[in-house]
């Protein structure tokens, strides 16, 4: 480089010389010049591998930092043993940086008084314990952990932890965990056969024993009692009887097993029998008399149907059934795809990772979900401005993952502000959702009862290992799938039970979501107005349930339940009128409205939406608002010649078109439905019932 230095210009070797910005000086070590290296290195003469060695300096060695070389400081000047020279700047570590290093152990490892694996050993350290590296000596790491310091050997020792790699397995039949890898040492608890436990090591040449967690105890158990699928079992529905019917006056076979067993006997045409629905099949389990003795026996219930017992009077009941072209198992899986929700665990805990929650103190009751991970719920577009009419800067597909930014709430809309790519943009919260699950229990494989957005505050009730238990309401206008302390995705085994007609029997009063809703009662407004007897609104409003039935074809008893339900028995806020001036953002006559069914009221956003759908129905009175969502259910559901949902289970479930036109979010919202209808009809004195019943394949 050609260079000017105190008034004179002349020529020196650029690998002496390190580049600075204007004005600012060259770089130089800190005040603590004393530095270590990190393995042996060879003092060089110069600034180039092929400089004369002056000497070899061994690793761990220290040695004084003079200035640093080269266009990106690659080289350091250093006195070694009163030698000056050159070693590359990678090989050397200051003090204070070592002290400051943080590193965990990679297995169970040990902590030596010297560099030697058969010297003595100081303290026995654990999987993912924390030490502090003093020096790196090679394959040796000299450090402290607590008031100990001694070495461990390099290759047991990383930056980062070793995050375990949880895999779920399922309890073959009942078995003990233990404390230790031996049956003779103490038993912490029995694990029952089908219960799910995570597993977390594998010890033994022949793999015989696993580490594993279950309600939250860790220990180890025998893997011979274990696998990666649960074991065969049943599932069986609620118990009910059944008469056997078979063509040409023949007998139904009983079986040991289902399908393929060996016939153990026979039961006559016309035998009336308790049997217990095994789900997901058209098998059945009873109590068979085998040669004096009660003995487990199957009969196939293709060769059944419900039995009815005899009733006084005119009362009867009417069973058919529809069959579908699906099978049990895709309906479930269906209603799972589509978020069912349910309120049976609105008290259960819920618990979420700590890692995932900000608290600004170790005793704050609140807590910011952290996460900064949105995905798309449906398609979409990035918007310029927090705005449905703002300029449309990208498509986003359902599942694209976006980079949460920030919170804007306009009105009654709460809007994301996101980065997608190379854009930045906003989004509806009722089109994304967070990557922040809500489990059910303390473990990461646990049911999910739905996800937090970024940002989101939450109420933290309690914690329990790296778990804390949260409580938090979803905001109006955010995803169904957003977690809420009432309403929670449904588990597999609730959405199992609603789905499954075998599940209910036909004197339950459950079975009642399987009535065919367009056929009247014939009921008079007198019978009616007995049940609406304080019921806020309702009460007094017989006469317009039956015109209401008798106009749009929908059965009254069933109106006045739906109409209880929806209203809280006539005192909602819907129901007992709502002032309405803006419907879709835009200025309207203010009126008074009603809405009896919870029409258009959808999730997150029910008491607005559903009283603009009032204004725009014209439900300015309770009568018109009895009758007018009556047709709507008529028109919608009932009657609808394309959806034909003339029962409660259809209109929840539309087996005919399974997970579309479905009327509730809720599970259980077709038995929910049930009560009053069961109860109104046990007042009567006289009536038919028609049921129609779904089959799957």
């Amino acid at each position: 480089m050609k260079i000017k230095y105190n008034g004179k210009t002349g020529y020196v070797a650029a690998a002496y010389f390190t580049k600075v910005s204007s004005g600012s000086t060259p770089s130089t070590p800190s005040s603590s010049s004393t530095h270590t290296t990190k393995e042996a290195v060879s003092l060089k003469q110069g600034t180039y591998s092929s400089a004369k060695t002056l000497t070899s300096i061994p690793s761990g060695a220290h040695v004084t930092l003079i200035s640093l070389h080269g266009a990106t400081g690659s080289w350091a000047k250093i006195t070694y043993n009163k030698l000056t020279g050159y070693i590359p700047n990678r090989s050397l570590q200051s003090i204070e940086k070592q002290n400051t290093i943080s590193l965990y152990t990679q297995r169970n490892t040990a902590v030596y008084k010297t560099k030697w694996t058969a010297g003595t050993v100081l303290k026995q350290l654990p999987l993912n314990t924390e030490v502090k590296q003093l020096s790196d000596l090679g394959s040796w790491i000299k450090v402290s952990v607590g008031s100990i310091t001694g070495y461990i050997p390099k290759r047991d020792l990383a930056e980062t932890k070793v995050v375990a790699t949880i895999t779920p397995y399922f309890a073959q039949q009942e078995a003990l965990m233990y404390t230790s890898r031996w049956t003779s040492s103490k038993v912490i608890q029995t694990i029952p056969s089908g219960a799910k436990v995570e597993h977390l090591e594998t010890y033994g040449t022949n793999k015989s024993w696993y580490k594993v967690r279950y309600a939250n105890q860790t220990g180890y158990v025998a893997s011979r009692n274990f696998a990666l699928t649960p074991p065969v079992t049943e599932q069986y529905g609620t118990e009910r009887e059944v008469q056997v019917v078979v063509a040409n006056n023949g007998t139904l076979n009983v079986r040991t097993k289902p399908v393929d067993g060996d016939v153990i006997g026979t039961l006559a045409n016309g035998t009336v029998v308790k049997v217990k629905p095994i789900v997901g099949s058209d098998w059945g389990l009873i109590s068979y008399l085998l040669n004096g003795s009660l003995v487990k026996g199957y009969i196939s219930l293709t060769y059944t149907k419900p039995y009815t017992p005899p009733v006084a009077g005119s009362k009867e009941m009417v069973i058919t059934h529809t069959a579908y072209p699906y099978t049990l198992t895709s309906m479930i899986a269906t209603q799972r795809n589509v978020f069912a929700q349910s309120d049976a665990y609105r008290t259960a805990y819920a618990y979420v990772p700590k890692a995932y929650i900000t608290r600004a103190t170790a005793t704050a009751t609140t807590g910011t979900v952290n996460s900064t991970e949105l995905f798309t719920t449906s398609f979409q577009y990035l918007k310029a401005t927090a705005s449905s009419s703002a300029t449309n800067l990208a498509s986003l597909s359902t599942n694209t993952k976006l980079e949460y930014l920030g919170t804007q709430k306009v009105g009654s809309t709460t809007w994301f502000k996101v980065k997608s790519g190379l854009f930045t943009g906003y989004v509806s919260a009722a089109n994304v959702a967070g990557n922040v699950k809500v489990l059910k229990d303390a473990s990461m494989t646990a049911h999910s009862f739905g996800v937090l957005n970024p940002g989101e505050a939450v109420a933290i009730t309690g914690e329990i290992g790296q778990y804390y238990t949260i409580s938090y309401y979803r905001p109006s206008g955010y995803n169904i799938r957003v977690y809420d302390r009432a309403w929670r995705l449904a588990t597999d085994e609730e959405i199992t039970r609603q789905v499954s007609p075998t599940s209910f029997a036909t004197t339950s009063r459950e079975y009642f979501q399987f009535l065919d809703l367009s056929k009247s009662a014939d009921l008079t407004a007198t019978v009616l107005n007995k049940s609406l007897i304080g019921k806020g609104i309702l009460a007094g409003r017989g006469q317009a349930f039956i015109d209401a039935s008798r106009t749009h074809n929908v059965n009254e008893i069933y109106l006045l339940s739906h109409a209880l339900l929806e209203t809280g028995h006539g005192t909602s806020a819907l129901a007992t009128g709502t002032l309405v001036s803006t419907v879709d953002g835009k200025a309207v006559t203010p009126k008074t409205v009603y809405n009896m069914y919870g029409i258009g009221a959808i999730d997150g956003n029910a008491h607005v939406k559903g009283a603009e759908r009032a204004y725009k129905e014209g439900w300015f009175t309770p009568e018109a608002a009895i009758i007018g969502g009556a047709k709507f259910i008529g028109d919608s559901y009932i009657n609808n010649p394309n959806r034909k949902q003339n029962t409660l289970y259809k209109m929840r479930f539309n087996p005919s078109n399974p997970g579309t036109y479905q009327y509730a979010t809720d599970i259980s919202w077709a038995t929910k439905q049930t009560a009053n209808i069961y109860n109104m009809y046990q007042q009567l004195d006289a009536y038919t019932l028609y049921f129609e019943v779904p089959k799957f394949q």
